[in-house]
């Protein structure tokens, strides 16, 4: 599939081999950057995925994150199908995470077009992500097979 990732995004040596691409999203608040890691399928089901993603969340004040989570479609161009989600609060990370990390947000999007899937994770601090949901979901409507 391609894609117009946004301009400033730096793409990155990928940090682990289960990442197909990997990319520096700067900080545009002054705090910390966030980051979008880049997976190939097949990984599961479409549902097993997103409450994997939320279940990475907790809330503060005790609540249930799959509750304040969104969850929606979009079909983008040339036949491109995704699922996205959109989830914050303590993130407790992926593999290899160093541990909790309070106001944090997760856009995710699992895309599939042609036989092929992607699974897409753009997390950081909530006030850096504040900005980029828009520049994201921009990203993924672009998508087209190859």
């Amino acid at each position: 599939m391609h894609t117009t990732v946004p301009a400033t995004w730096l793409a990155q040596k990928p940090s682990s081999s289960m990442r197909l691409a990997q990319y520096l999203v700067p900080a545009a608040h002054g705090g910390e950057s966030a980051s979008l890691a880049v997976f190939a399928g097949p990984m599961g089901t479409i549902d097993d995925n997103v409450s994997r993603w939320i279940g990475q969340f907790s809330q503060p004040d005790g609540s249930d994150s799959a509750a304040r989570a969104r969850r929606w479609n979009l079909d983008g161009e040339s036949g491109v199908a995704a699922t996205l989600v959109d989830v914050s609060g303590t993130y407790a990370g992926g593999m290899g995470a160093d541990g909790p990390t309070d106001s944090y947000r997760m856009l995710g999007a699992i895309v599939t077009a042609g036989g092929t899937t992607l699974y897409l994770k753009l997390t950081g601090p909530a006030a850096e992500m504040a900005d980029l949901e828009h520049p994201f979901e921009q990203m993924i409507a672009s998508m087209r097979s190859s």
